[in-house]
């Protein structure tokens, strides 16, 4: 035998054999095993990410608080969540069948996880009958990035952090912006959806973001907006007051005669990651 065919078969004995893809029952069915967040928007309802995937279930029944102090599990054979027989979302020693698992965008999924954290903060301040039941256990409100705190802040699902921006363009919506996906779990792209028009991200070069609510996150909370600016020359002899209808910044060159103007301020209904 050559020592060419010795070295081949080596080389094919050398390799692992590659793991069969899993296939859905259905379309519509999620894969709790690729569970990467789960949260609960109300009494009925409990949204799911499976990385770039997202799924609204539908449970059979009333079983609100599910998240509170406990860790949201889906059990379901197989591991294939699809609104079968013996599929439940288990927490805190309840076990709440599941009616229906309809897919979503990632839009919703923000929504919904921006809700369920909202609720969470207030209230403290294909059947496949005859496979092995699988457990799938993800924390309600996942945070998948440590500089997001837990609770009330929100998490890179529905929040981004403004440091890491990297650009920005307008859409007729509000704006895309880019961010540094490893300071933002993974995701790179986010769209923020203004609550009406906002002409002056037109004649902008720049923006920057102001959270309402402190946080140093845009999510949409109440107050968090995105604002135009643009730098302006200013005479020496006029003080720093009204520039065509905006404000002035504190200069920022040595001379001191160029500020920066806010041109505008938009506020900032909606954030959510973008997947191409």
């Amino acid at each position: 035998m050559s020592s060419v065919l010795l070295l081949a078969l080596a080389t094919a004995v050398a390799q692992p054999a590659m793991a069969e893809p899993r296939t859905a029952p259905a379309a519509h069915c999620l894969d709790a095993r690729q569970t990467t967040g789960m949260y609960q928007s109300d009494d009925t309802t409990v949204v799911v990410a499976t990385g770039q995937q997202h799924y609204r279930v539908q449970l059979a029944t009333s079983c609100p608080g599910l998240d509170r102090d406990s860790q949201l599990s889906l059990r379901a054979p197989g591991g294939w969540v699809c609104g079968g027989p013996n599929e439940t979302v288990t927490a805190a020693g309840s076990r709440c069948p599941v009616a229906s698992v309809t897919p979503i965008d990632s839009r919703q999924y923000a929504q919904a996880a921006r809700q369920a954290v909202r609720n969470q903060h207030g209230s403290h301040s294909a059947d496949g009958t005859t496979l092995d039941t699988v457990e799938v256990t993800a924390q309600a409100g996942i945070n998948r990035d440590d500089r997001y705190a837990r609770g009330f802040v929100g998490t890179a699902d529905y929040c981004f952090d403004p440091a890491q921006m990297r650009s920005w363009n307008e859409t007729p919506d509000g704006l895309v912006v880019q961010v540094s996906p490893r300071r933002n779990a993974g995701n790179s792209t986010y769209a923020v959806e203004l609550s009406g028009s906002c002409p002056m991200l037109s004649s902008s070069p720049s923006v920057f973001f102001r959270s309402g609510m402190g946080l140093g996150v845009i999510c949409g909370n109440a107050g968090d907006r995105v604002v135009a600016v643009r730098d302006t020359f200013v005479n020496e002899s006029s003080p720093a007051l009204a520039y065509a209808g905006s404000f002035l910044l504190p200069p920022q060159d040595i001379g001191g005669n160029i500020a920066t103007a806010i041109t505008g301020q938009c506020s900032i209904q909606a954030v959510y990651p973008v997947h191409s």
